[in-house]
């Protein structure tokens, strides 16, 4: 409930003023990590250094939160779970991945996952506005958003912000 209470808030307040400054997205996934104890519960991790970046740390926070979120919730009924996250530096952006090795989207969501009001999986609950306020926050920030997937094996969501 709280997740979902922090979502909409973060979705509620993208038109108003950000805070910019330098944000460890290292402490902020260790934060995260805290909140998602309970939904993480079984999951294999594997987390590498991520970077500091600029920019508004209560909304890179509900990024990453939802990414991580999403990933626990959407496990493979015959796999154990496993969620990656990390980052590198790609010429003037730092591209940060969230992977995992669940159900895994089709390819042809892949141009709509981040629209508002739009879900793959309706038995899931929720309201379709997750993917599309990561999408907000990260175009905000000077950045882009995306997903790879084949639909079997897996997703991977990434987002790029500038260095």
């Amino acid at each position: 409930m709280a997740t979902l209470i922090d979502t909409v808030l973060t979705y509620a307040r993208l038109g108003s003023q950000t805070q910019f400054q330098h944000v460890d997205l290292n402490r902020v996934l260790t934060d995260v990590l805290v909140d998602l104890r309970s939904d993480l519960e079984g999951v294999s991790s594997s987390l590498d250094n991520l970077p500091t970046v600029f920019g508004d740390e209560a909304q890179l926070r509900s990024v990453l939160q939802n990414l991580l979120a999403n990933a626990a919730r959407y496990r493979h009924p015959e796999r154990s779970p496993v969620i990656g996250v990390g980052a590198r530096r790609q010429g003037d952006f730092w591209r940060v991945e969230v992977t995992d090795n669940g159900r895994g989207i089709a390819p042809d969501h892949h141009d709509r996952i981040f629209d508002p009001g739009y879900r793959v999986d309706g038995t899931e609950p929720g309201f379709g506005i997750g993917l599309d306020t990561c999408r907000r926050v990260i175009e905000g920030h000077g950045g882009t958003i995306g997903v790879d997937s084949d639909g079997r094996s897996g997703t991977t969501v990434w987002f790029e912000l500038p260095v």
